[in-house]
């Protein structure tokens, strides 16, 4: 039996949705927003975000300003607050539904929920009384066999009505109410993809919610430390000067917002894969951070340890310089010296040449008896002197290397002529000073001169023994002396002396530094 049967479709939305206008407003971008988040909050897309502000990329940084036309959602009508309720952290709807004696099932139904997923500021109806609004009705005409057809959807209600009608209608009619089903039918689709949309983006919002109420406590610990990070970045990155610094960081925060922009398009989907790319990305970034902080530290390091090394190189240049000067000043006064002292020995020398022709013309003539007496009254000479020496010495337990000998002659020169013991004999002599003749060689000269009653010591005078035993200061295992000369204000000296340096019978002068000199034993 057919049936003409009027199908009428009311499509019931939620209190507060209607027609949009838009509106343009500007928000200030804070460290770590991104253009997901900012359209979330304003309520518009990333594109149209883009869009507004001529953006090629999803790359945004603190402080910029964005031009956003959000959507201004018509203003409900009033509703009566012991109505509703307005969702906090925390909050199910078993536990609105015991506090208001509800069971969460019926606060489902009164708010066309398809599951019980809320969100923080979400306002619920809690009461019938609580007004909703028609938003689309739509009248079908159709000649079926019987209908009766009912369809739910997760945020409206399709309520179906069915008529017995014997009404005839033009083409023209049925051609219409067919469009206004078409777009009743096209009005509850989008209405259902949007709620699809809604109900994702709830359970996103509230999954983080739980996730930021857990973390609560750690956030509160870490804020002071994260504040003052983030500070200390702001500053870095407003005191950034250097184009190729620039480059890096503005290179590695390109890709960096690349890939957590792209993480977060996929999050709204895979809202737990999108937290752990989050905080890979986070900790990828710190990790960035610090290698620069750590490249920045040794670049530091290696050039205060390149100044360092310089300036240790500089330094012992200089001091090279300065032992190269010093040492080539006290050449160059040796050598005055010397070549005064040879200028003086030669002139002594042809005085005494002269003297000694003259005296050899008169000795030749004397020369057999003088000879014999000399020799005799030498040794006689020599003998009354060493026992006034002994005594002397015994009686004086410090004697000055000054002050001369009563007698200055120390008998015969039994030294080999032209060894350095030799010479210390014949130059004390000059200078009026005895010396022992029966000492040895250079060797143990010190310990002779002890037992022969003489001081030993080791500062230096005038006049004194400088012995080098064995060995030592550059003599070899005969040893070697000479007679200082001179004693400077530095604590340097001058001394004279044979076959240092030298052969048999080569005289020479040297000067020996304050720590050189120590080093050496003095007879006076």
């Amino acid at each position: 039996m057919k049936k003409t049967v009027v199908s009428v479709a009311t499509l019931t939305a939620l209190t507060g949705v209607a027609a949009t206008a838009v509106s343009a407003d500007e928000y200030k971008v804070s460290s770590g927003d991104t253009l997901w988040g900012i359209a979330n909050e304003v309520g518009t897309s990333v594109t149209q975000l883009k869009e507004e502000n001529k953006l090629n990329n999803d790359l945004i940084h603190p402080g910029d300003v964005l031009t956003v036309n959000a959507e201004e959602v018509e203003a409900p009508a009033p509703v009566n607050e012991k109505d509703t309720y307005t969702v906090k952290s925390g909050d199910t709807l078993s536990q609105i539904g015991e506090e208001f004696s509800l069971d969460y099932k019926e606060i489902m139904k009164l708010n066309n929920l398809n599951s019980d997923l809320i969100f923080v500021g979400q306002v619920l109806i809690i009461s019938n009384d609580a007004p909703q609004e028609e938003v689309a009705v739509a009248t079908e005409e159709v000649t079926v066999d019987e209908v009766a057809e009912q369809e739910t959807s997760d945020q409206t209600t399709e309520e179906v009505v069915t008529e017995e009608v014997t009404v005839e209608e033009s083409t023209e009619e049925v051609a219409a109410s067919e469009e206004a089903a078409e777009q009743a039918e096209a009005d509850r689709v989008a209405a259902e993809e949007q709620a699809q949309e809604v109900a994702a983006a709830q359970k996103a919002a509230e999954e983080a919610e739980a996730e930021r109420v857990a973390a609560e406590e750690q956030a509160k610990e870490a804020a002071a430390a994260q504040e003052a990070a983030e500070q200390a970045e702001a500053e870095r990155v407003a005191a950034e000067e250097k184009a190729q610094e620039e480059a890096a960081a503005q290179a590695a925060a390109e890709e960096a917002e690349a890939e957590r922009v792209a993480a977060e398009e996929k999050a709204q989907e895979e809202a737990a894969a999108q937290e752990a790319a989050e905080e890979a990305d986070a900790e990828r970034v710190a990790a960035e951070e610090k290698a620069q902080e750590e490249a920045a530290a040794q670049e530091a390091a290696e050039e205060a340890e390149a100044e360092r090394i310089a300036a240790e190189e500089k330094a012992q240049e200089e001091a090279a310089a300065q032992a190269a000067a010093e040492e080539a000043e006290a050449e160059r006064v040796a050598a005055e010296e010397k070549a005064q002292e040879e200028a003086a020995a030669q002139a002594a020398a042809e005085e005494a040449e002269a003297e000694r022709v003259a005296a050899e013309e008169k000795a030749q003539e004397e020369a057999a008896a003088q000879a014999a007496a000399e020799e005799a009254e030498e040794a006689a000479v020599a003998e009354a002197e060493a026992a006034e020496r002994a005594a002397e010495q015994a009686a004086a337990s410090q004697p000055s290397a000054s002050t001369p000998s009563q007698s200055v002659s120390n008998g015969k020169n039994w030294y080999d002529w032209g060894t350095c013991a030799w010479y210390v004999f014949e130059r004390r002599s000059d200078m009026g000073l005895s010396t022992g003749n029966g000492w040895g060689d250079a060797s143990n000269w010190a310990s002779a001169a002890q037992s022969s009653g003489y001081s030993v010591g080791n500062t230096p005078e005038v006049g004194a023994v400088m012995h080098a035993p064995a060995y030592t200061n550059g003599s070899y295992g005969q040893g070697h002396v000479a007679v200082v000369e001179r004693v400077n204000g530095d604590g340097s000296i001058l001394v004279s002396e044979m076959q240092f340096g030298g052969g048999v019978g080569d005289k020479n002068t040297r000067t020996l530094s304050a720590s050189q000199a120590s080093s050496h034993n003095f007879i006076y």
